[in-house]
């Protein structure tokens, strides 16, 4: 079993290799290095994840449609900001690289 471990661990290694080579991680390590060196850029980023997690954890019994509303209006206000905005662009597509793998290491070994 260990012999297995030490291959998968090396082929897990191998991956995120690949990862941070992709521009896309580059991208959003670039975004991430300039908003943590902004401490008011980061508040609003921070804001925006509050609200959505709030949404998130919304109980059923509460119009989520209005809360859905006062997210997307206060995201448009918060991503006017271009660092603000480019951070989230940044985010997005590495969650989306990061989605396709797993999407993919599921479809491959038949995992429900």
């Amino acid at each position: 079993m260990k012999i297995i471990r030490n291959s998968l661990d090396a082929a897990v290694d191998n991956l995120i290799d690949e990862m941070k080579r992709t521009e896309v991680y580059r991208q959003y390590q670039s975004q991430k290095n300039s908003i943590d060196t902004d401490p008011e850029a980061r508040a609003k980023i921070e804001e925006l994840r509050a609200l959505n997690l709030k949404i998130q954890n919304t109980p059923e019994n509460v119009d989520i449609l209005d809360e859905s509303e006062r997210l997307e209006e206060k995201l448009e206000e918060l991503c006017e900001d271009s660092r603000v905005n480019d951070f989230m662009q940044a985010e997005l597509d590495f969650c989306r690289l990061f989605q396709d793998i797993l999407s993919h290491l599921v479809q491959e070994i038949d995992f429900e």
